[in-house]
């Protein structure tokens, strides 16, 4: 499977508006590389510069769940058109959302300039067109970069960035390519602008400079920094901090803790719509795949966020079972908390389909997978799903 990035030009058209309405599936032209986009591949979705600065950059991820074909623009799309086009079928593929970015999670444009490995991305040497090539050393430390993006720092990356930080006392600092701050910023999975200001930000905790550096230390900086440096020597432990280093950067060129992007992200943006809406979108896409495996230390299964918001909806955030007496937990947004449970397990083949899915409360969720009743509240959850997948047949699709 290919990386790519799709560009949307702000001037003729609203992208982040389209994205933000859209319920899980879109459609975008495909003006290069027809012949080499296939299912399967990844889309980072690129916002082209609006003349705001900073306003470039990565915005999504998809999936391509559809081959290049000739296929009219999404109906969707219109109200975001600034200069509406000519009607017409042109070469599209379909694309499911696997992420939207908030503001802290966007990817600017000019991040990527003192990245060793983004720097040379084919939008950013010739960035007129639509569909770009990714090559697969840029997938990777952008999928790294992506998932980094907007995510507090743990303890392991700050004591690796104070590690450096004590390493360039009293040294000029810099985050061009080459530079230990750019180096740094490859191991740990941030950009090197990230690790620059997480090292100003040491600046503005450090007793020893009288110039303030950047504000906005976080608790875990200035823990970690209370940790290793020795107030009444008024400098570091250096010997401690870098074996703390070693010790948890030894192993691995990425720090073990690296979190990911969840499903609940996007699960929420559709959470805003309407059940009917949701539904309408379901039944748009072209069929029920299996869910894609993605090889880790263990198989896991890419979840349809679709799929979850609908069970969610469709049973008002309550558990399934008839009769369940488990009380409500509420969540601190007030919302009730519950479990969406894959009726055919996804490693058994069962599909990642509404007719496959239904919500449990937490008590129910797990005496299905481990108590002697598992049977029979499995065959209650096949026998409401038939229903409902019955009713489901009787709404009407646009």
């Amino acid at each position: 499977m290919k990386t790519w990035i799709f560009q949307g030009n702000t001037k003729t058209f609203d992208i982040d508006g389209y994205l933000a309405s859209s319920t899980g599936y879109i459609r975008w032209r495909v003006a290069q590389y027809a012949n080499e986009i296939h299912a399967g591949d990844t889309v980072f979705l690129w916002r082209a510069d609006s003349g705001v600065t900073d306003s470039g950059g990565v915005l999504a991820e998809c999936r391509v769940v559809s081959e290049v074909q000739d296929l009219l623009d999404d109906e969707g799309s219109k109200p975001f058109w600034k200069t509406l086009p000519t009607e017409s079928i042109q070469s599209r593929v379909i694309l499911k959302i696997i992420r939207l970015a908030n503001k802290k999670e966007f990817i600017k444009r000019s991040w990527l300039k003192t990245d060793g490995v983004l720097s040379n991305l084919h939008i950013l040497r010739q960035p007129a067109g639509t569909n770009f090539p990714v090559t697969s050393d840029q997938a990777a430390r952008l999928s790294t970069v992506w998932q980094r993006t907007g995510i507090d720092w743990s303890r392991s990356e700050v004591v690796a960035a104070l590690t450096l930080y004590a390493d360039l006392w009293n040294q000029p600092i810099s985050k061009n390519i080459g530079s230990p701050v750019e180096t740094l910023s490859q191991k740990i999975g941030r950009v090197p602008s990230a690790v620059y200001n997480k090292l100003m930000n040491f600046r503005s905790i450090d007793p020893r400079v009288e110039a303030a550096g950047l504000s906005g230390g976080s608790k875990v900086d200035r823990s970690v920094w209370a940790e290793f440096f020795d107030t009444t020597l008024n400098d570091f432990d250096i010997a401690n901090l870098k074996s703390e280093n070693d010790r948890l950067w030894s192993k691995s060129p990425v720090a073990e803790d690296l979190p990911f992007a969840t499903l609940e992200s996007e699960v929420e943006r559709l959470d805003s719509a309407s059940l009917d809406d949701l539904f309408k979108a379901y039944q748009k896409r072209l069929g029920t795949k299996k869910p894609s495996r993605k090889a880790t230390t263990q198989l896991t299964y890419e979840r349809d966020a679709l799929v979850v918001s609908i069970a969610r909806k469709r049973s008002d955030q309550t558990c399934e079972i008839p009769s369940c007496e488990s009380s409500p937990i509420l969540l601190s947004n007030g919302e009730k908390y519950i479990e969406v449970h894959h009726i055919i397990p996804l490693a058994l083949g069962g599909d990642d389909a509404i007719d496959n899915v239904a919500c449990l409360c937490p008590n129910h969720h797990r005496e299905i997978h481990l108590g002697k009743n598992a049977e029979a509240l499995t065959a209650t959850l096949k026998s409401i799903r038939l229903n409902s997948s019955r009713n489901l047949t009787n709404q009407v699709v646009d």
